[in-house]
């Protein structure tokens, strides 16, 4: 479990001068149905950041907006993030599930092989942006502070492997079932009345 003071932390410098141009809206504050204190809204950035002229530019996708949430799981302010964001979804979602800081909503919930294959812990710019945002709201750590992991994220097994689960099980079960093979060069009845043994015969003994 982590904090999101430990993740701000470990976000590279890049992300958070990136916040500084990211915009919240419709910002909701709350309980969720299981009692824990949330803050949610939706982001956008209005400018991003260029490579190759090493400058800000005007945001192309600035239509485009994302689902931004901190959960608080405890009065230690463990916490379980999320953003709709490319950002999130291909690099931190998996690792900060690994914490047990994240669910696995909007990855596939695979490991991020390309672009984070170190399981680097850091966030997107949208949620540096929200947690810069509440931060001169959020109460102080007190000494005693309990923590319940009662509702901090699972860790949960990627879909890949439990494909690659249920292949092995379906092969291992093929191999253990030896299919009937009927015997080769099987000849007619001699006798009036009798049938030669059909499917039926086979299934039920005959």
């Amino acid at each position: 479990m982590l904090t999101m003071q430990q993740i701000y932390q470990r976000t590279d410098f890049r992300r958070k001068e990136s916040a500084k141009y990211v915009r919240l809206v419709y910002q909701k504050r709350g309980w969720d149905n299981r009692g824990l204190g949330f803050v949610a809204c939706k982001s956008y950035s209005t400018k991003e950041w260029d490579p190759y002229k090493q400058k800000y530019v005007p945001n192309p996708r600035i239509k485009n907006r994302y689902v931004t949430v901190i959960v608080f799981l405890d009065q230690k302010l463990h916490v379980d993030v999320g953003c709709s964001c490319a950002d999130f979804r291909y690099r931190w979602e998996f690792s900060l599930n690994q914490k047990r800081a994240a669910e696995i909503l909007y990855s596939n919930g695979e490991f991020p092989e390309i672009r984070n294959p170190g399981l680097k812990i850091k966030t997107c710019k949208h949620l540096v942006k929200l947690w810069d945002t509440i931060l001169p709201e959020m109460p102080k750590v007190k000494r005693n502070a309990k923590s319940d992991d009662t509702y901090a994220p699972t860790v949960k097994i990627p879909p890949s492997i439990l494909k690659r689960q249920e292949e092995e099980r379906m092969k291992k079960q093929a191999q253990k079932s030896t299919p009937f093979v009927p015997p080769k060069n099987m000849q007619s009845p001699a006798k009036k009345g009798l049938h030669a043994p059909g499917m039926s015969n086979w299934i039920f003994g005959g």
